[in-house]
């Protein structure tokens, strides 16, 4: 293997390798720095970082390229970083170049989208390349990108982002600014600002409860959030006929635990209801087929009873009693706590319309289906219907608000 040079010219841009590596050595954790570039899966050179840590210390990937950041060109921040205990080293002490490992430039440290700019080219990466998850560092060809994908991409950008860009998308662009964070900051679309999710038309949709939804455009949500490294959503149909939004979530590290709660309640904030995964299961990784890309098939099937929030607490009077026979014969389910959440019970925004009909029937009053997505348990939704007026006569035997919701 020849000498490396002091310069190499990655993507147009000729970049100083001595000036990396004394950015990397100074970086936490870091004792020794080694630049080089390598040719990656689509035949182009990446810039890949080699590591020797202090003793003792462990180096975070995600906080050195980082701080390579903060004091160079997002050009110059390599696209790999590979740690190791030690350079190896030819007789008279050189380091030997060719017994360098080769990085996966497809497993790299990797952040999450942080605004809704980046997270719609997240969502637009992972659609385009059939690959789950794809962040912000992630290079467009090193995932598999082709030719034929790069005019599919083009054209979904314009398409959704087409009024937002501050330059016209085109596919030379791609080859200057190959991930999302260097295509977000060239296309001026890494502002802080909430994306259309109104008006955007996204191709791979499905209709759940009467409302069209596009499972990527969920997931570049669910990515952001705090916690999370990985993300997919899918729609199961583990009952006949009933279409169900699942959320497949990875978390940061081995000691960050996921709260199905939180994640709920952060979704809520930026989603509309019926675009918020009725289950989460929480993965160590996201099965992928040999080929690198999401095997839908070995995604697990949620436990909705097992990863309710709210423990199983009897009911106490007649109205909450027969509130949790409701919602147990609508999610069809042996029995229900009256804490329960509908929705991480399995309901959906379609299920929610057949419980609704069930209570106006049983109770003979007015109800929306937006209440049911106010007060998701039974105690929450016996509450509300105690004060509520009936406006044809209840079902025979069912408790009243006059009677006070008791037998």
């Amino acid at each position: 293997m020849k000498q490396r040079e002091d310069k190499v010219k990655i993507r147009g841009f000729r970049i100083d390798t001595a000036a990396v590596e004394a950015a990397l050595t100074r970086a936490p954790g870091v004792r020794q720095a080694f630049v080089d570039a390598r040719e990656a899966r689509s035949g182009e050179l990446r810039l890949v970082g080699y590591l020797v840590p202090h003793r003792g210390a462990a180096v975070d990937p995600v906080e050195v390229k980082t701080y390579v950041r903060d004091r160079l060109p997002e050009y110059a921040v390599p696209s790999a970083l590979v740690e190791m205990e030690a350079f190896p080293l030819v007789p008279n002490g050189k380091l030997c170049r060719h017994r360098l490992p080769a990085p996966d430039f497809t497993a790299v440290a990797n952040r999450p989208a942080r605004t809704p700019g980046e997270q719609t080219l997240c969502a637009l990466f992972s659609e385009v390349l059939h690959r789950p998850a794809v962040g912000i560092d992630h290079d467009f060809f090193d995932l598999g990108g082709s030719p034929d994908s790069v005019a599919e991409l083009v054209r979904r950008i314009q398409a959704e982002l087409g009024t937002e860009l501050r330059t016209g998308m085109r596919p030379e662009l791609l080859s200057r600014a190959p991930t999302v964070a260097q295509l977000a900051q060239l296309l001026g679309v890494g502002k802080p600002v909430r994306p259309p999710l109104g008006p955007s038309r996204w191709r791979s949709k499905v209709k759940i409860g009467g409302h069209a939804i596009a499972p990527c455009e969920v997931a570049a949500t669910v990515m952001a959030t705090p916690g999370v490294k990985q993300a997919v959503v899918a729609v199961r149909e583990d009952r006949p006929g009933e279409r169900t939004l699942v959320g497949y979530l990875v978390p940061t590290d081995d000691t960050t635990t996921l709260d199905v709660a939180a994640v709920r309640s952060h979704l809520s904030g930026q989603l509309p209801d019926h675009m918020v995964p009725s289950a989460f299961v929480f993965l160590d990784t996201i099965p992928l087929t040999e080929q690198g890309t999401l095997d839908r098939p070995a995604l697990p099937a949620p436990d909705y009873q097992g990863t309710a929030a709210g423990s199983p607490r009897a009911a106490r009077t007649a109205g909450e009693e027969l509130l949790c026979g409701l919602f147990a014969e609508v999610l069809d389910l042996p029995e229900i706590g009256v804490d329960q959440d509908f929705f991480e019970l399995g309901g959906n925004s379609l299920l929610a319309i057949r419980l609704t009909n069930r209570v106006r029937a049983t109770y003979g009053v007015t109800m929306e289906v937006k209440e049911v997505f106010e007060d998701r348990t039974a105690a929450a939704l016996a509450r509300r219907l105690a004060g509520a007026t009936p406006v044809v006569a209840p079902a025979q035997g069912t408790p009243t608000a006059e009677s006070g919701g008791r037998r």
